[in-house]
């Protein structure tokens, strides 16, 4: 009772702020990645998925607008030590990369170049594999790019962050590893010739993870007990 009470106060305070200070869209980040029908997870600030296969999404925006084009283009798969198995793989094709199956041997321990302390969500030092992936052609693709967090904040796609930019769809599948998580970095090249390194931010990366067998076993019983009621309602009937 007294944690209840203490719960109440705090969830009051929550919803009376979000009266107050309703969602803002935010501006699309120049590169980030997305899975169409995954969850956002606010623990991790990662999109989750756990389908097998799936399909990621690469995005580049031309944010801001003198961005011509973004070059160098790597996405880095990292499984974390608890999660390693040697008999593990993943497989991606499309974009441009043809088909490539990355198997355990493949990997490397450690932390990608192109990332650093301030750029990941702590998964780092890992096993990791880096894909070059084809340029971004975000001032010419004219496809239309959202801020997808915006989505999960609630705001309607009317109103969420949109730019002019690139996006690619990857084929994912893996086998064998319980969580993947996935980076992306690049070179944004700008109109005037100048570059700057870029990453797709902690909010805009993307997991894959096996579902636990806890959870599927709850998903089970769970549709046993309604069985189970429907056959008990059924005999009353009788």
């Amino acid at each position: 009772m007294k944690t209840l009470k203490r719960i109440i106060p705090v969830l009051a305070i929550a919803l009376i702020a979000g009266f107050m200070y309703p969602a803002q869209s935010e501006a699309v980040p120049t590169l980030q990645l997305y899975s169409e029908g995954a969850t956002y997870d606010t623990d991790t600030e990662s999109w989750l998925t756990f389908d097998n296969p799936f399909v990621l999404q690469v995005l580049g925006a031309e944010q801001p607008d003198s961005i011509d084009y973004i070059t160098d283009v790597q996405l880095h798969f990292a499984v974390p030590d608890e999660h390693w198995d040697t008999s593990g793989s993943i497989a991606i094709s499309g974009g441009g990369v043809g088909l490539l199956t990355i198997n355990s041997g493949d990997f490397s321990v450690g932390t990608p170049a192109a990332l650093d302390s301030s750029k990941y969500h702590g998964t780092y030092p890992s096993h990791y594999y880096t894909v070059g992936l084809p340029d971004l052609l975000v001032s010419t693709a004219g496809e239309t790019v959202h801020n997808y967090v915006d989505l999960a904040d609630g705001i309607p796609l009317s109103e969420v962050g949109t730019d002019t930019g690139d996006i690619q769809y990857y084929d994912v599948s893996y086998s064998n590893f319980f969580l993947i998580h996935a980076d992306l970095t690049g070179t944004a090249v700008y109109e005037d010739g100048n570059t700057q390194s870029r990453f797709a931010p902690f909010s805009h990366d993307a997991d894959v993870q096996v579902p636990e067998p806890g959870s599927l076993f709850l998903v089970g019983s769970g549709l046993t007990g309604l069985w189970f009621l429907r056959r008990k309602v059924a005999a009353r009937k009788v």
